[in-house]
């Protein structure tokens, strides 16, 4: 199933609670954001695939 919703944020910051929904949901504009949205995911997917033991 798939919803499309338009949701306003006062800043590029405001709209990070985006994240909170992973995979479920995606930006599509603008630009800015997408990619802004992009890096952040993509840092803490690296900081997860990182091969580190905290045992």
């Amino acid at each position: 199933m798939s919803v499309k919703e338009r949701v306003r944020f006062r800043s590029l910051t405001a709209a990070e609670v985006l994240l909170a929904f992973g995979a479920d949901a995606e930006v599509l504009a603008p630009a800015e954001l997408r990619q802004a949205l992009a890096r952040k995911a993509a840092e803490a997917a690296a900081r997860y695939a990182a091969d580190t033991d905290y045992r």
